[in-house]
Order: structure tokens, then sequence, then C-alpha cells
């Protein structure tokens, strides 16, 4: 089936249509969001609410390549996820300076964390450091940042995506847990 037959037969309603790039390319999507958002109910989710939103607006679809559309879209959506799970929680450091207990394991663990979260941090690409740095930081949203530094908010959001990628990455190789990563980079 070209795309073309694909969004025509989508354009009128035909649940077939939907059903094959269902079948062809959901598990690719989950695998693609879960890359981005590092979580298995999320990406789900959001590939999910993407197949929904394809039915409901399927009468005035038009798609040239529907795998790079889905691809495009189901990023979005996770960059979206992301962000909102950014904004429910505090900032790094206010949970870091709250906690002013005599030293124990949990404050050495603390301080091993928040060294090992500042060496992620540096070793990012200037211009994604200074992006991450002026959201997480000086707690700037990413319009204020996109004006600032007079770049589009989807640069902003992809230096964040990457800052969260590669500290991700660069925690994981030291050995935290993925659980305690994802929480602290969420923070």
């Amino acid at each position: 089936m070209t795309e073309a037959e694909l969004c025509d037969k989508l354009n009128r309603s035909d649940k077939s249509a939907l059903k094959w790039l269902f079948e062809n390319y959901y598990t690719k999507l989950v695998h693609y969001a879960l890359k981005i958002t590092s979580d298995p109910e999320a990406s789900e989710e959001i590939v999910q609410e993407l197949f929904i939103s394809i039915w409901k607006n399927r009468e005035k679809l038009s798609v040239d390549s529907f795998y790079a559309y889905l691809s495009r879209a189901v990023r979005n959506k996770c960059i979206t996820y992301i962000q909102s799970e950014f904004r429910k929680t505090e900032s790094i450091e206010s949970i870091m300076y709250a906690i002013e207990e005599p030293r124990n394991q949990n404050d050495i663990e603390l301080d091993e964390l928040k060294g090992a979260l500042k060496e992620a941090e540096n070793i990012l690409p200037k211009k994604t450091r200074l992006v991450f740095s002026l959201s997480r930081h000086s707690e700037m949203t990413y319009n204020e940042i996109s004006s600032e530094l007079e770049i589009s908010v989807k640069t902003v959001e992809y230096h964040i995506s990457k800052a969260f990628k590669l500290m991700k990455e660069f925690m994981a190789s030291r050995g935290f847990e993925i659980s305690i990563i994802i929480t602290m980079l969420m923070l």
C-alpha cells in the first residue's frame, strides 16, 4: 500500500488503514519513545495517544511519509511529556539544600550524587550546557531561554532533551541506578 493510498483510506475512515499503521509502526514508535523518555508506560501511552489523534483527525490528514510523520509526532509528544514532568517537581538545588541533617550514609550518598550530577553537566556541549543551566539553575522558561539566546523554542527543547540523555548515560556509566538518575534529572 502506498503512502497516498494509506492516507486516502484514512481520509475515508477505513479502519484497515489505521490497523495497518498500528501493526507496522506501533512497536518501533514505542521503542523510539522509550529512548527519549526512559519510561515504558509513558512511551506506550504517548504512542497510543498518537494513534487516537490520527483517527480523530483522519479526515483532514495529509502525509507524504507516515514513518517520518509518526516519528516526529512521537518525538514532540515525548518532549512535551518530559517538560510536564519537570514542572511537577522542585529544582535539584532546593531539595539538596533542604536536607540539613547530621552527616550519615544518606548524606554521603547524596554528596556523591550531587558531585556526579555536576560532572555530568560539565560534560555537556557548551550550547546544551548553557540551555540546561538557564532552565534548571536560572529557572527560565523555554520561551525566556528562546528569547535570551535568540533560538527557537524547538531548539531549546532539543538541547534540554539532549542534556538529559547525555547526563543519564553519564550517570549510568558511574553506576547509579536508572530510577535514581531519572528522578534526579526530572527535579
